[in-house]
């Protein structure tokens, strides 16, 4: 890749899946050890601040997996849950939350550990008729707020 093509994709603006890819990569550091919780918290704010693929790379450049993370699908961007797995969200010791307008992927698996995850769907882009949230809790929370009109089961 010549230096020209690099600038391009520094500044190729970033998807919900290219924040999903980072955001695993920081999930997986904290299972290892490699980050803090507070760490852990503070890199992934910066995750979903991010605008470009140039802010990411630093966010994770230092952790293994971070090629995959910074890595530009060809075609079409897939989201990480249509490609067999669910979009990871973790708070230990800290909390997380998706509100406002955003895309849901298809499936998502929240994990709190002392910590509190908020995944609001009220104002959120749904992918189709029916997504799956799956929720694990360990002394913390999962609030999950839909719209009216919206049918939940179990």
């Amino acid at each position: 890749m010549n230096s020209e093509s690099a600038n391009e994709l520094a500044r190729l603006r970033i998807s919900d899946a290219d924040r999903g890819r980072a955001a695993s990569v920081l999930s997986d550091a904290l299972a290892e050890g490699r980050l803090t919780a507070d760490e852990h918290s503070q890199r992934l704010d910066a995750i979903y601040a991010a605008q470009t693929h140039a802010d990411i790379a630093p966010i994770v450049s230092d952790l293994p997996g971070a090629g995959t993370a910074l890595e530009v699908p060809a075609g079409s961007v897939v989201a990480s849950s249509d490609r067999g797995g669910p979009v990871r969200m973790v708070a230990v010791f800290s909390e997380t939350s998706r509100r406002g307008r955003w895309r849901v992927p298809r499936a998502i698996g929240a994990v709190s550990v002392f910590g509190h995850t908020e995944l609001d769907l009220r104002d959120a882009v749904l992918p189709g008729k029916e997504i799956t949230i799956n929720a694990v809790c360990v002394f913390g929370d999962v609030q999950i707020t839909v719209p009216p009109e919206m049918h939940v089961g179990g």
